[in-house]
């Protein structure tokens, strides 16, 4: 089951551009190109781990990474940065909360929150979210 469009999804229904692919090609530019921020970048590859079992059906869970980040400056305050990071966090809960509601997702566990400031090619402030995910994947061992 790949769910990278419910998390497209979840991230327009919340007024967040969506990136994903390897960090290495991301291009975001400023908000006067058809790019919007705040951002959710969903980092590529997506990592899962698969449980089988003798009897009944498997489980897969995916490790993501994503960062919920607004743009900012390079002659920013900490205090300024941290106005944005406090804005991104209460974002990543409302995320998770959506996420774990919209029915496709059996669990949304090992949620580890990092801060950041000026990552890609413009000056972008937020947090990174590392998260277990479980869909509803069910697919019998046979």
């Amino acid at each position: 089951m790949y769910f990278i469009n419910d998390i497209k999804d979840i991230a327009a229904a919340e007024g967040m551009g969506f990136y994903h692919g390897p960090k290495d090609f991301q291009n975001l530019k400023d908000q006067d190109t058809d790019n919007v921020y705040p951002a959710c970048y969903l980092h590529f590859p997506v990592r899962g781990s698969n449980t089988r079992k003798l009897q009944g059906f498997g489980e897969t869970s995916y490790f993501i990474e994503l960062l919920f980040g607004d743009k900012s400056d390079l002659s920013w305050t900490m205090e300024q940065h941290t106005a944005v990071i406090q804005a991104m966090e209460a974002r990543a809960h409302t995320f998770m909360n959506k996420l774990l509601r919209s029915g496709k997702f059996r669990d949304v566990r090992d949620y580890h929150i990092y801060e950041c400031i000026n990552l890609f090619d413009i000056n972008l402030t937020g947090i990174i979210a590392e998260v277990t995910v479980t869909p509803f994947d069910r697919r019998a061992n046979c």
